[in-house]
Formats: structure tokens, C-alpha cells, sequence
């Protein structure tokens, strides 16, 4: 939603896009999701909700602090970057 935000405070007064970046930071700021879980057993259902909380909180941290895509690739790359500051022993 930050994105979004961003992006509508630098776009020019009175561009056609700036409605529908309203309205769809609106959808996102005012929306709660449903998560059904369901499973044949109780102890199936019992660790689908436990990776379900687990999933929710990885999402709210990445809501909190950012998403970096292709962020393993990006660590993987910077790791001769990294060690080269590193003092030799």
C-alpha cells in the first residue's frame, strides 16, 4: 500500500490515475480477509491453523517492514560484497 501511496503523491493534480489510486488504496485500507480452514481430522485441522497464524505473521511483517522480491538472490550476490569489508585475520 506504500507503493501505492508514493505513486499517488507523484502523479501531477488532476491526472486521470489518480481516482483509481484512490479508490484502490481505499479497498486496501478498509478490507479484512476470511480464512476458511478445513480438514477431516482434528489434528490436521489444529496444524493448518497453527501454519495459517504462522503465515499471518510472516505477512504482517512484510507488510511492517518491506518486501524485498528476489531478496535471496539479492543476498546471494552481495555475499563477495560483504566479505570483502570483513578484516582479514
Amino acid at each position: 500500500m506504500r507503493v501505492l501511496e508514493q505513486r499517488l503523491r507523484a502523479l501531477p493534480f488532476g491526472d486521470a490515475e489518480q481516482p483509481e489510486l484512490q479508490m484502490r488504496i481505499g479497498r486496501l485500507a478498509g478490507s479484512a480477509g476470511v480464512l476458511k480452514i478445513g480438514a477431516y481430522t482434528q489434528a490436521e485441522r489444529d496444524w493448518l491453523y497453527q501454519k495459517s497464524e504462522q503465515a499471518i505473521k510472516a505477512l504482517m511483517a512484510a507488510l511492517e517492514e518491506g518486501v524485498v522480491p528476489g531478496g535471496g538472490a539479492a543476498y546471494a550476490r552481495c555475499t563477495p560484497a560483504v566479505e570483502a569489508l570483513r578484516p582479514h585475520d
